[in-house]
């Protein structure tokens, strides 16, 4: 092998952080709170090498998020992403991290960090969600 195929193969370090953000609104639409980071930390420490369960949430919701910047950067459309698993995942991930919610609505926006970007430019959204349901049961977003 002349070592051209091993291009392929090398693998690409992580050079963006991908936040989730949400806020809340009241039934009437009328009083909408801040973006609030609400991203799981992740916690490293000398045990993660060998095994470490806690990493399987912020894993599947950081693919999730992944996932969804595959299909925006794809040209997928809103409605096929409004109805992806990654985007319901996300959301149900918001739900369970709203604590303190002001009113019955939300909506939540991820947004990719570039540190080495030029300062302008290190905040980029990806995808920002229609507005739903605080409560899922029973209730239509």
């Amino acid at each position: 092998m002349d070592g051209a195929g091993l291009e392929v193969f090398r693998t690409q370090p992580g050079n963006q952080n991908v936040h989730v953000l949400v806020r809340t609104r009241d039934t009437e639409g009328t009083l909408v709170s801040n973006w609030k980071d609400v991203t799981p930390p992740v916690h490293h420490s000398t045990f993660n090498v060998l095994i470490n369960p806690r990493s399987r949430g912020p894993k599947a919701l950081f693919d999730a998020m992944q996932q969804l910047t595959v299909m925006r950067d794809n040209y997928a459309g809103l409605d096929w992403i409004f109805k992806s698993l990654p985007y319901e995942l996300v959301a149900d991930t918001c739900r369970g991290l709203l604590q303190d919610a002001v009113g019955p609505r939300f909506q939540y926006l991820l947004m990719n960090y570039v540190p080495s970007a030029p300062e302008s430019e290190r905040m980029q959204p990806i995808l920002v969600s229609q507005w739903l349901a605080v409560n899922a049961e029973g209730v239509t977003g």
